[in-house]
C-alpha cells in the first residue's frame, strides 16, 4: 500500500467514525437546532452560505448544480426548493448516501425530482452532463487530494460557469498544534490559506478567482452550538453522559478559540471555468509539501 492510498484509507475511517452518525440527540439540540433553526446542516455556514452561493451563482429554475460531499443532502433539498434548480448530491460516506435518501423520500414529490444523491467519490465522479454550478461546503479540508478534486470540478462544469467551495482553512496564524488538533478530532488533512487556494484554483484551470473570508460565520455558529449545549446540559447528561457533554463543550472551544485568533479561518473559495484546462508545470507538488511550506 502507497502513502496515498495509506492516507486515503485513514480519511476514510477518520469520515466513518464521525459522520456516520449525525442524527443522535448532540447533533439535533446542539448544530441543527441551535445553529441552523432545525436544517440539518453539518456544517458552520449554512444558510448564509448557501444564500450567498444561490445569489452569486444567480440560481433559478432549469439550472443543474452539482454539490461535492453532500451529506445528508440538506444544502442540495434547500437549493432545490428555494430556487427550483435540479441538484445531484455527490457523497461517499454510504450511511449518509442512505439518511439522505431517507430524507428525500419524505420530501414533497416536486422536491424529490429535483434532487438525486448519488454515492461517490468526489475526486474521481463524472457528471453526466457539465453543470451550471459545482459547490461545496465543509468539505474540502477532509479531502485526501484537493487538487483533484478541482481538476475533476472544471471537467464537471460548463464553460463560463463557476465552481464555489466553502471550507475551513488555515488563518494568518496557524500552527502545527491546531492542525494535529483538527485533524486528530475530526480529519481535517487540507487545511490551505488563501494564497495557496488561489494558487490551486488557477493552477485547476479556474479564471477570476476570489476568496472571501467569513470567519465571523464560523465564530457566531460555534458561539450558538456552545450556547445550545449548555442550555440543554442536564438532557445531554441524562442520556449521553458526562463525558459526551464534556467532549462537545471542549472541542467546541478550541475552534471557536482558534477561529477568533486567527489560526483557522473559514473561507469561500470561488472560480470561473473559461475555456480549456489549463496544464501547470507544478501540478505535480504533493499536497504534503504545499501544507508543509505553509507551516
Amino acid at each position: 500500500m502507497n502513502e496515498s492510498t495509506k492516507v486515503t484509507a485513514e480519511i476514510r475511517e477518520k469520515n466513518s467514525e464521525i459522520y456516520d452518525e449525525t442524527s443522535g440527540l448532540v447533533w439535533n439540540l446542539a448544530v441543527y437546532e441551535g445553529a441552523h433553526g432545525g436544517w440539518e446542516f453539518i456544517n458552520l455556514g449554512g444558510v448564509a452560505v448557501a444564500e450567498t452561493i444561490a445569489r452569486r451563482a444567480c440560481l433559478s429554475p432549469g439550472k443543474q448544480i452539482a454539490e461535492l460531499c453532500a451529506g445528508q443532502g440538506a444544502i442540495c433539498r434547500y437549493l432545490a426548493g428555494g430556487f427550483g434548480v435540479s441538484v445531484v448530491g455527490v457523497e461517499w460516506n454510504g450511511k449518509q448516501v442512505r439518511k439522505a435518501r431517507e430524507r428525500l423520500a419524505k420530501a414533497p414529490d416536486e422536491l424529490s425530482r429535483l434532487v438525486r444523491i448519488v454515492e461517490a467519490d468526489c475526486t474521481t465522479w463524472i457528471a453526466p452532463h457539465p453543470m451550471d454550478l459545482v459547490y461545496s461546503v465543509d468539505a474540502m479540508m477532509l479531502l485526501p487530494d484537493v487538487r483533484e478534486t478541482l481538476r475533476r470540478s472544471f471537467e464537471n462544469v460548463k464553460p463560463g460557469c463557476p465552481l464555489m467551495v466553502a471550507t475551513i482553512g488555515a488563518g494568518a496564524a496557524a500552527t502545527n498544534q491546531i492542525r494535529d488538533f483538527a485533524w486528530d478530532v475530526d480529519g481535517m488533512l487540507s487545511l490551505y490559506d488563501i494564497p495557496q487556494y488561489e494558487f490551486l484554483f488557477e493552477e485547476a484551470g479556474f479564471q477570476n478567482v476570489a476568496v472571501e473570508d467569513l470567519t465571523h460565520l464560523a465564530i457566531q455558529a460555534s458561539e450558538k452550538i456552545e450556547d445550545a449545549l449548555r442550555k440543554h446540559r442536564d438532557t445531554i447528561v441524562s442520556s449521553e453522559g458526562e463525558a459526551v457533554y464534556r467532549g462537545w463543550i471542549d472541542v467546541g472551544r478550541v475552534y471557536l478559540d482558534a477561529f477568533r485568533q486567527n489560526k483557522l479561518a473559514y473561507l469561500l473559495v470561488s472560480g470561473q471555468r473559461s475555456g480549456c484546462l489549463k496544464v501547470n508545470d507544478n501540478f505535480a507538488t504533493s499536497e504534503k509539501a504545499l501544507l508543509r511550506d505553509s507551516t
